[in-house]
């Protein structure tokens, strides 16, 4: 676990569960969309089934995956103590174009055989999405 001096952790630089921060920060854009819907979709199901159920590590994990967008050219703020990391327009740009690919143009069963040659170590570059999220923005 990442702490500052104060011994206190920071969203956004603490990776909380993450078992191997190093390879979330290498990750490519995709790979990364997919872990952060990893962890979104585990804190959702846990706290559904018990709404005092303890998701502080998974919550960690998720922003330090969120404030790892930034190398996509996402603007987040810097990461301070004390603060969550916000979600901005440029971040729900980012998510947006993704989801809105891998869940909306996407099919069912294209989704799934993209995520199984993931899987397997291939790229599945037939099933990803052209161009870049930026150029929603204009």
């Amino acid at each position: 676990m990442m702490k500052n001096n104060l011994d206190e952790r920071i969203y956004g630089i603490d990776p909380g569960c993450l078992k191997n921060p190093r390879e979330i920060m290498s990750m490519d854009e995709v790979s990364l969309f997919l872990q952060i819907e990893i962890l979104g979709t585990s804190i959702f199901n846990k706290f559904t089934k018990n709404k005092k159920a303890d998701t502080t590590e998974e919550e960690y994990a998720l922003a330090f995956c969120v404030y790892q967008t930034k190398k996509f050219g996402v603007t987040l703020p810097e990461a301070r103590l004390g603060k969550r990391i916000p979600r901005t327009d440029s971040y729900d740009s980012w998510y947006k174009y993704y989801h809105n690919h891998f869940y909306n143009k996407l099919n069912k069963e294209e989704l799934n055989r993209f995520l199984d040659l993931r899987s397997k170590g291939k790229n599945g570059i037939t099933f990803l999405p052209n161009g870049s999220w930026k150029d929603i923005l204009n």
